[in-house]
């Protein structure tokens, strides 16, 4: 058997791609599963709910989860939800198109490696960039929204204060929040105009946001209407607590800006170094672009610099989160 270098390399990389998958379709099924768990969980809770309450029957069968239509489906392998277009600051089609060129770009490098049947990836590729640019998307309008919570509940607190009602507050806030917040309460505000209950449309707006905060003012909004209490000092004491998680989420942001420089700096310098050894001798470099073995190993130092950069970056954001 020829074990040549040109096989062996193919080898690894067939091998990684393999596992990649591999874990890819594992948490995608441990997810599905946990969520079919959390469907039924909420689902035993609901009924024994409406047991006692016929108008939680009436509210649980108007609430029911529609089954998706096909387009949602075929959106959702790539990660796009229908329902949360609006709240995207790319508009889907430039995101697919712009992830499209990404991927074939990345095809076209493990196509070095590879060969023609590199192109066969971009199933698999596509629909994983597309998803890693909506969660950056997500992630900097869930930080918006974390940042604009203190402001929100201090308008709250002066508002419940001087004798206004929550609902009348919470309607104050939707027309002179900044966006997205102001999105978010208005959307409550709907809902609550068409007969929905409060404590609900807040629980929906904490899981659309997917900010940890927001469950915290949904969870105390709702048991004040339960028990009682001052809500005005309850508000303020959360308000100051999202400030200090904010500062200290700042000086984390700080103090990690050196190794994010450190990440772009090792980045950039293979492309800085080859560039000055292909304008000092054109030659000794230019064998990556002309000979065949040049290529692959041309590929493999793409994907190992690709691969570095994301374990990098996700490094970073971990230890952030």
């Amino acid at each position: 058997m020829d074990f040549s270098l040109h096989n062996i390399i193919i080898l690894l990389a067939c091998v990684a791609l393999v596992c990649s998958a591999a874990a890819g379709v594992l948490i995608s099924y441990t997810e599905t599963n946990r969520k079919r768990f959390d469907l039924r969980m909420a689902s035993v809770g609901s009924l024994s709910a409406a047991a006692r309450s016929p108008t939680v029957m009436r509210r649980i069968a108007r609430a029911a989860p529609r089954q998706p239509t096909l387009l949602e489906r075929a959106a959702g392998v790539f990660g796009i939800d229908l329902q949360r277009v609006k709240f995207y600051s790319v508009h889907p089609a430039v995101l697919l198109i712009g992830t499209g060129i990404g991927a074939r770009l990345m095809c076209y490098a493990l196509a070095l490696v590879l060969g023609p049947y590199a192109i066969l990836l971009m199933a698999l590729i596509w629909p994983l960039l597309c998803r890693m640019v909506i969660g950056v998307i997500e992630g900097r309008r869930a930080t918006l929204l974390q940042a604009q919570l203190p402001d929100v509940l201090a308008m709250i607190v002066r508002s419940v204060r001087v004798g206004v009602p929550v609902a009348e507050a919470l309607r104050i806030v939707a027309r002179e929040a900044p966006e997205p917040t102001a999105t978010e309460f208005t959307r409550i505000e709907s809902e609550v105009a068409i007969g929905g209950a409060l404590d609900e449309s807040l629980k929906g707006m904490a899981e659309r946001s997917g900010v940890a905060e927001y469950k915290f003012f949904a969870t105390t909004l709702t048991l004040q209407a339960q028990t009682g209490g001052a809500l005005g000092e309850t508000l303020q004491g959360l308000a100051e607590v999202i400030r200090k998680r904010l500062a200290l989420r700042a000086k984390g942001q700080a103090m990690a800006s050196q190794a994010k420089t450190s990440a772009i700096v090792l980045g950039l310098m293979p492309f800085i170094s080859g560039g000055g050894m292909y304008f000092l001798n054109p030659n000794y470099i230019g064998i990556l672009f002309t000979d065949s073995l040049g290529q692959q190993f041309l590929g493999v130092g793409i994907a190992m610099l690709s691969t570095g950069g994301l374990v990098m970056w996700s490094m970073i954001n971990r230890s952030l989160a």
